[in-house]
């Protein structure tokens, strides 16, 4: 079974990039 806090971190990196990826359109303004 995966360890939750790494799958915390990784799917957070993994929705930054999707977010770069679509343009950084939709969540402007910091974090």
């Amino acid at each position: 079974m995966l360890n939750t806090v790494f799958v915390a971190m990784y799917w957070e990196s993994v929705r930054i990039e999707y977010q770069k990826h679509i343009g950084g359109g939709v969540e402007h303004g910091g974090h």
